[in-house]
């Protein structure tokens, strides 16, 4: 075989020749696909765009000898596929459109409104309804493991099919060929309860099936617990520091953590991250821990308004979780590493479901330890500015505080607790650092010993296992 230099690569002598315009190319420039080589993406296109014009140039007679690329066949067939995509797409999207938009208005009366009585039916469509659907997986009464499942279904191709929990809709669906499937369908630990409904051409809706899914993975049972104190029989306590948006106070902390040799957890958003990478690399680089406090510090319940820990209506499961992942996002591509398995809640607002979602993504959440009164709990409020409020407390208030707690003879102390600062404050006096050295003594000489959330996690399942 005649050898000839590459059309690229001059230096290098090849026997190998493009399939489709038959150029010399040596390794280097070979693009294999299709079962032959190519010396490039456009050549490989071109020869998947020609490929049955020419059988039929071939087969009718036509010249048999390969040609290169003509570039009126190539335009013209190019021009042809997408003149096949867009009315393909056309009548796709006009199918969904005129299914879809005779229900529009009753779709939005169910998302605003509550459950209503459903109207009668006539008796035509109780047959149909009967006879013609079925959700055919899961059973009713099913127990799942994973926190997202599936739910398929027959149903005729003119009627739309919905998936309601709460009497909020969580996802909709056209039967094609009579079937349909809700992917990915959230689940949480527990009991969970499903409607799917079916809505008619000419807008009547009726129930389907209501569905009673139960859930069960001790895995992210275990995750989805708040820890907020460690086993009491040891004198351990973790100092936690969270930062949100500033740090003008994480400087003197870190010294003092590094003169009396303490590691500690810090929780940081992802906002605080992206401002002062800097510091982020500063706290692993003095071998601290650092876990996930969101994004952007949402309000995630309606505490604030009514004292309850209601998901408020924006905080979705997808948004949420979006939250802890682009948080993660930013700190892998800042240090190279994963944050902890740990994150706390902005404003300390949570409940069970958000904690699930948390925990779906492998993340347990970490509070602080609290009581019933200020004086009970180990959260300094050191990021209160204004001292004509009740919550205001100079450090040595809060140190003196926390030194009771420890000095407490009730069997409990300070042991397992959990402290909780922060590494920005609006406060220009008074700041909580000033009296940390001497709070860390007065504790050492209690016999207290400080701890990361990791080692105090490993101390208290030990203890509880033995």
């Amino acid at each position: 075989m005649q050898k000839k230099s590459c059309f690229r690569h001059p230096e290098k002598i090849t026997s190998r020749k493009c399939y489709e315009c038959g150029r010399p190319i040596c390794f280097q420039c070979t693009l294999k696909a299709s079962h032959h080589f190519f010396c490039g993406r456009k050549c490989h296109v071109s020869y998947l765009l020609l490929k049955y014009p020419r059988k039929w140039q071939k087969k009718y007679g036509r010249k048999k000898k390969r040609q290169p690329v003509d570039p009126a066949l190539l335009r013209w067939a190019t021009g042809l596929l997408v003149v096949v995509l867009v009315c393909l797409v056309a009548v796709i999207m006009k199918r969904l459109y005129t299914i879809e938009s005779a229900f529009d208005s009753l779709v939005v009366d169910l998302q605003d409104k509550p459950a209503q009585p459903s109207a009668p039916l006539p008796d035509s469509l109780k047959a149909v309804i009967s006879t013609r659907f079925t959700v055919t997986s899961p059973i009713n009464g099913t127990k799942i493991r994973r926190s997202s499942f599936s739910i398929v279904g027959e149903a005729p191709d003119n009627f739309v099919v919905i998936l309601t929990r709460s009497e909020r809709i969580l996802k909709s669906a056209v039967p094609i060929r009579r079937s349909f499937r809700f992917r990915n369908v959230p689940a949480e630990i527990g009991r969970n309860e499903y409607v799917v409904r079916a809505i008619s051409p000419d807008a009547s809706m009726a129930i389907m099936e209501k569905l009673v899914i139960y859930m069960d993975n001790p895995a992210l049972e275990h995750l989805t617990r708040d820890f907020t104190r460690g086993s009491a029989g040891e004198k351990i306590i973790s100092l936690t520091f969270d930062g949100g948006s500033y740090d003008n106070a994480a400087r003197p902390i870190l010294d003092i953590l590094d003169h009396y040799g303490i590691n500690s957890t810090f929780f940081l958003t992802g906002q605080f991250m992206n401002r002062y990478p800097e510091m982020v690399k500063a706290i692993l680089e003095r071998e601290h821990e650092i876990g996930n406090h969101t994004w952007n510090h949402p309000h995630l319940t309606t505490f604030a308004s009514n004292r309850r820990h209601n998901t408020l209506p924006e905080i979705t499961r997808e948004s949420f979780q979006e939250q802890l992942r682009k948080t993660a996002r930013i700190f892998t591509r800042l240090t190279g590493r994963k944050l902890a398995g740990y994150w706390r809640a902005p404003f300390g607002e949570h409940n069970r479901s958000i904690r699930t979602w948390a925990a779906e993504l492998g993340y347990r959440h970490i509070g602080w330890t609290s009581g019933r009164t200020w004086e009970m709990s180990m959260d300094t409020m050191d990021w209160v500015a204004d001292r004509e409020s009740p919550a205001y407390h100079a450090p040595s208030e809060i140190m003196r505080k926390i030194i009771r707690q420890a000095e407490a003879g009730d069997g409990w102390g300070a042991a397992g607790g959990i402290v909780l600062m922060h590494l920005g404050t609006q406060r220009h006096t008074d700041q909580m650092y000033e009296a940390l050295p001497e709070m860390i003594e007065k504790l050492r000489d209690l016999g207290y010993r400080f701890v990361t959330i990791s080692e105090m996690i490993r101390l208290s399942e030990q203890r509880a296992s033995e």
